[in-house]
């Protein structure tokens, strides 16, 4: 079971690095970003173990003198059927839309926009106001599911919250003053990632609907290199922006699945490593 689940991870790395190479030559002479969806459309009433996983290329165009950004979807798409016996199905929360974005200036309208409604740090609830995770008229507050983030940004309110648990658990053994990419600021040095992981405990990621994305204790740090590890949330002013984005470092071992068609997300678990 593990090689199976060893050679369908490298299945799809090697089929997204093969996409790369074909639309590389948009990068070559911009500083232009190229990212990749992947899909997975649950085919459960078939078979619990069945899932069909679609690839398609989704070119993210950044301005890098501007902070706008511009989405193109690709003229190929490939498909295949994948079996994955690990898969404990979906949990699906609703895309959320709102009317006269134009007049929203923070808000990102090609984005996947979802209600986050909560954190979890080692089983307490923060006491976060859910004014933090509420779309303003403005756009700012936005939450959104976005693979091509490395890392998960939270508005201040929120990530203040965070990281006063996060100093409550393990304060002493924060590495002070430093700060990792100039987004990262709760990170250890010379610490084992077990023994973060026991202090702070798992953290759980709370949607509208009941839904979840849990991160055991074992994953919550980054590798930042150099014996340092860090917490793979950021303040997301360090952006330049007013919105929560849920960054891939927290979809690890995650299927997710985007509905568009039922105006969704899904949520499934996965053992890649």
């Amino acid at each position: 079971m593990a090689f199976f689940n060893l050679l369908l991870c490298f299945l799809v790395f090697f089929i997204a690095l093969f996409l790369s190479t074909q639309q590389r030559e948009i990068t070559k002479s911009s500083d232009y970003s190229l990212s990749f969806s992947l899909t997975i459309h649950s085919l459960s009433h078939i078979s619990p173990l069945l899932n069909a996983l679609s690839i398609s290329t989704n070119t993210k165009m950044k301005n890098p003198s501007s902070s706008s950004s511009y989405n193109y979807k690709s003229s190929f798409k490939y498909s295949m059927a994948l079996i994955n016996p690990n898969s404990d199905g979906f949990q699906y929360v609703d895309l959320l839309t709102f009317g006269e974005v134009q007049r929203m200036p923070n808000f990102d309208l090609l984005a996947y926009t979802v209600g986050l409604e909560g954190i979890r740090i080692g089983g307490k609830r923060l006491n976060i106001s859910s004014s933090a995770f509420r779309t303003e008229r403005s756009g700012a507050g936005q939450t959104m599911v976005d693979s091509g983030t490395e890392y998960t940004f939270l508005v201040e309110e929120a990530y203040n919250k965070v990281r006063e648990e996060v100093v409550r658990l393990a304060g002493p053994k924060i590495k002070k003053g430093y700060v990792y990419g100039g987004s990262l600021d709760m990170c250890f040095d010379g610490y084992h990632q077990m023994e973060i992981g026991r202090l702070v405990g798992d953290m759980v990621l709370e949607f509208e609907k009941g839904v979840e994305i849990v991160v055991p204790k074992e994953r919550i740090l980054s590798d930042a290199g150099d014996g340092v590890k860090c917490m793979g949330i950021g303040w997301s002013e360090m952006l330049g922006i007013e919105s929560n984005i849920i960054g891939n470092f927290h979809q690890q071992n995650v299927w997710v699945e985007f509905d568009l068609a039922n105006r969704r997300v899904g949520f499934g678990r996965a053992k890649c490593s």
